[in-house]
């Protein structure tokens, strides 16, 4: 019994000794794991913050650079050769830490989204499982220019792809680096679609002479030919001599590829608005309708597309456009190893045509009339492509002028959507009630030289648009334009009281003109480079000219000054009679009293009854026109503190 009892009471120390251990077992492994969760939490924080750390500025865990600003030794690396040329550089892209599945594109197109920015289209050119930390790859490739055209993505520790963008930075000391949201794959884009995104050019580079064409997602095509020529006039079009002219349209059939990225089309049409021999005269010119100078004899087109190896190219084609691989440091004629554009290539007569993107504005709108005394504002680029907005502002004279670019993502037309094309333009000067709005173009009537050059420009037509502000006293005019996908608006903005306001305001505006624009550097993009000083006053002569011993330029001006028909006071001051009145107004003050008023370097002159439209004049070409002493004509002068001449105009005589 004893023994019973013992062998019970070590068999309940045993199971107590049992659940004791159990307990504090449990208790030790539950203080382990949530130190282990401590201890992670703490991993994860501290690897966030060394993966921050890592990133450079941009937020990339990879950077690029050019070989020769790599900070290290290059002892152990990767290496890849897209291109090899000798323009090409060598980038080497570095990892902070190491990230996986790295891969490098080639841009291909880019073009606007819903959203206001741009899609970013390419293909894949290098892939690998991953970009190692200690080593870095070392890439050779060629920069065509200055707009994005390589690409680059990893992924990052959560597994999402990041896409950057690199180019050359804008002063051309190194890489930029612009995150997007995405690469879209393009291997197997439509060749006509794409083609759709460029104007094509064929010309010699010299000569009053062009082609241009669009060809459309459908294999459809247009365009115009010209060729001016100036000298051959005869009764009827002495001023503006002969222009040989074309509107053409037509079709091609489906591209067959006989090369990589090398193309060859049927032409299946080709039509004429005019039949090539009719003759007009009209606006002073004779117009000669002909044919489509380098597609009228042809059957079967070649299109060479972009990054096709030029070493395809005719030489007949090369002949035509290797002046647009002209590189303007090194001084000559470098042909690029892959073509940088698309070209289309007539066999049967030889001939070649470029191509411009359409995604890329190639254009600025500048003034040539000098205005003395403004101060920029507002002056914004866009280096992707090239829009820009600027504001200057005179606040003496009381003027400002406002100069953008912008994209045209609805595809507004001057015709079809004008009212829409109007209200968007305002709305970026702020002005939402058009109430008070009044707009016009060539088609609405007849108007003076001035009027037309405000109408037209570089033969595109414009809308001029009249906008005033009754309350406020502020006075808006303003040229629109379409070109391509962008639409372009010069205005100024008078204050009340202002002395360009007015009838002078269309003349500075008739000064507006297209340039060309390839770089950041071109032309400030529009805005107007202005001379010190201001504008001291304003007088109403009839001039002359007259040349200085020492070759500088002067007007003779007899001040006069306009006289209502009901001024009797004015009227018999200056001994005038009902009978020198003419539509309510005379002129007083013709009497031979003269002085010299110097014309100053930037000097320019509108002349409003001046046949041929040769707008605005220099001071040199009205010194011209005057013939020094043979004419003379009634001038509204604009005068700086020295009383040299800043601007003038021939006003409307009633």
């Amino acid at each position: 019994m004893k023994k019973r009892f013992w062998l019970i009471l070590m068999i309940v120390f045993i199971c107590v000794g049992l659940c004791a251990c159990s307990s504090a077992s449990s208790k030790n492994k539950d203080d382990e794991e949530e130190t282990e969760e401590e201890d992670t939490s703490s991993k994860k924080k501290k690897k966030k913050k060394k993966d921050k750390e890592n990133e450079d500025e941009n937020g990339s865990l990879v950077k690029v650079c050019f070989e020769e600003d790599y900070p290290d030794d290059l002892d152990d690396y990767d290496e890849f050769v897209y291109e090899e040329d000798d323009y090409a550089g060598t980038l080497v892209f570095s990892a902070s830490k190491s990230v996986k599945n790295f891969k490098l594109y080639k841009i291909s197109k880019m073009d606007t989204n819903e959203y206001g920015g741009f899609d970013y289209f390419g293909s894949e050119i290098y892939s690998s499982d991953k970009l190692s930390s200690k080593k870095p790859l070392l890439v050779t490739l060629l920069f065509y220019g200055d707009m994005p055209e390589y690409a680059f993505s990893y992924e990052d520790g959560d597994g999402n792809t990041i896409y950057y963008i690199y180019q050359l930075s804008g002063n051309e000391a190194g890489i930029d680096m612009l995150q997007v949201d995405e690469i879209i794959l393009s291997e197997d884009s439509d060749l006509f679609a794409d083609m759709e995104n460029y104007q094509f050019y064929f010309m010699s580079g010299a000569g009053g002479w062009e082609t241009n064409m669009r060809v459309y997602a459908d294999g459809s095509f247009d365009g115009t030919y010209y060729d001016y020529d100036m000298g051959d006039t005869g009764p009827g079009y002495e001023e503006s001599g002969t222009v040989y002219w074309c509107d053409f349209s037509g079709q091609l059939g489906n591209p067959v590829e006989i090369d990589y990225n090398c193309y060859e089309v049927d032409v299946l049409e080709l039509n004429y608005d005019v039949e090539p021999g009719k003759e007009v005269i009209e606006d002073g010119a004779r117009k000669i309708y002909t044919g489509a100078y380098g597609l009228e004899d042809a059957d079967k087109l070649d299109i060479y597309a972009p990054e096709m190896g030029t070493g395809l190219l005719d030489d007949e084609y090369l002949s035509w456009v290797q002046w647009e691989f002209y590189d303007s440091e090194l001084g000559d004629f470098a042909v690029p190893a892959e073509m940088p554009f698309y070209g289309i290539y007539n066999p049967n007569g030889g001939y070649g045509f470029y191509s411009e993107s359409l995604l890329v504005n190639r254009n600025v709108l500048a003034n040539l009339v000098k205005i003395p005394g403004t101060v920029n504002e507002l002056d914004n680029f866009d280096y992707l492509d090239q829009t820009y907005e600027i504001r200057d502002r005179n606040v003496e004279q009381g003027f400002t002028i406002y100069n953008t670019c912008f994209m045209n993502e609805d595809k507004l037309d001057m015709d079809d959507d004008r009212d829409e094309l109007i209200d968007l333009c305002l709305s970026k000067m702020n002005i939402t009630d058009t109430e008070y709005l009044y707009s016009y173009d060539r088609e609405d009537g007849e108007y003076s030289s001035s009027m037309y050059n405000v109408t037209h420009m570089n033969g595109n037509d414009c809308l001029y648009v009249i906008w005033q502000e009754p309350d406020a006293g502020v006075w808006y005019e303003a040229r629109i334009i379409t070109i391509d996908n962008f639409i372009y608006v010069y205005a100024l903005i008078m204050d009340e009281g202002s002395p360009f306001a007015g009838e002078a305001e269309m003349f500075l505006l008739a000064g507006v003109y297209l340039d060309r624009m390839y770089g950041k550097d071109a032309y400030k993009y529009g805005i107007m480079d202005c001379p010190d000083g201001s504008i001291s006053k304003t007088i109403l002569a009839d001039v002359q000219s007259k040349t200085g011993k020492d070759g500088t330029y002067y007007l003779v001006a007899d001040e006069v000054e306009w006289i209502s028909g009901d001024d009797t006071e004015k009227l018999k001051q200056y001994g005038l009679t009902e009978d020198d009145v003419d539509n309510d107004f005379a002129i007083g003050g013709i009497d031979g009293k003269t002085k010299d008023y110097r014309i100053g370097s930037s000097a320019m002159f509108f002349l409003q009854y001046e046949a041929g439209l040769r707008n605005p004049y220099p001071g040199y070409t009205l010194m011209d026109y005057l013939n020094d002493g043979s004419k003379e004509l009634m001038l509204q002068l604009y005068l700086d503190e020295n009383d040299d001449i800043v601007f003038g105009y021939e006003p409307y005589t009633p």
